[in-house]
């Protein structure tokens, strides 16, 4: 569709590894919590989770186990960068967890930058 209207699409992950993806993510100093999950195999728990290898490889599992993306690109899950190489000051938060049947996500009440 872009094509036909004459726009360029620009997509740097197309046809890569997801998970590969994840795992460069967390080798690379990005600082990724969990603020929303919408499918079979994500609890409550998972909101205000930090990704991790630890918790990528619970990700993994549970992908497979219930067959959803494991970056979360079908909207299964939705995370916040807290600190990355490139940020100035990490980003602190404090929140609520809210769930209903099974989705939830974090309401974040408050946000500052770490000095």
């Amino acid at each position: 569709m872009a094509q036909r209207l004459g726009i360029k699409s620009f997509c740097p992950l197309w046809h890569h590894n997801p998970l590969n993806h994840m795992r460069d993510l967390v080798n690379h100093g990005f600082e990724l919590l969990f603020c929303s999950v919408s499918c079979d195999g994500l609890n409550e728990d998972w909101i205000g989770k930090k990704l991790d290898m630890s918790s990528l490889a619970e990700l993994e599992l549970l992908a497979e186990k219930n067959r959803f993306s494991i970056d979360g690109e079908g909207g299964e899950f939705e995370t916040t960068v807290l600190n990355s190489p490139w940020m100035n000051r990490r980003i602190s938060i404090n929140g609520d967890t809210v769930w209903s049947g099974q989705r939830g996500y974090l309401s974040i009440n408050e946000a500052t930058f770490d000095e």
